[in-house]
């Protein structure tokens, strides 16, 4: 679609979430140059993890898939496997959701978007009027807390071998 989008041969496409933080994150200069994004989702679909039930021991694999999958994001490590440095959850059950980091360099600037990861239905997607962020295993509340040793420019990111799409003219 995008490439049908960039050759004039469909106006608009409609495309999730996660592709967006990818060609925000990696191609932002082309995102810029050849796109204009909506800022309103239009629908929010939320992704479950199933197995068959009369498997032996099925709703335990689900309970530790579950756990696992929160651990993987306090860590971190749920970021890196999608290589996305922020993404946006509620870390703490608390209610709130946080942009949590994928390891220790933060940008030099405050993020502008996120990928937003649900766990509960209840969890709600607004957030509150100032952001609150998980880093390195530590809460702040909004940009101007967390530690300057964080706001590190993201420079040719680890992932400069990564090549999602590539717009061609």
């Amino acid at each position: 679609n995008l490439t049908r989008l960039l050759n004039k041969e469909a106006d608009y496409m409609l495309v999730d979430a996660l592709l967006m933080q990818y060609l925000l994150t990696y191609q932002e200069e082309e995102v810029a140059q050849y796109l204009e994004i909506g800022s309103n989702t239009l629908v929010r679909r939320s992704l479950h993890f199933a197995i068959r039930k009369d498997l032996p021991g099925a709703q335990n694999i689900v309970d530790r898939f579950n756990d696992e999958i929160l651990k993987m994001v306090a860590d971190g490590s749920y970021n890196r496997i999608l290589r996305l440095n922020w993404i946006r959850t509620d870390i703490d059950g608390d209610g709130r959701v946080e942009l949590v980091l994928a390891g220790n360099k933060a940008g030099s600037k405050a993020p502008t978007s996120s990928y937003d990861v649900f766990f509960k239905s209840s969890t709600a997607v607004n957030s509150s009027s100032k952001d609150r962020y998980y880093v390195d295993g530590r809460f702040y509340e909004g940009w101007e807390q967390v530690p300057q040793q964080y706001k590190v420019p993201v420079v040719g990111q680890e992932v400069e071998d990564f090549n999602f799409l590539k717009f061609k003219f």
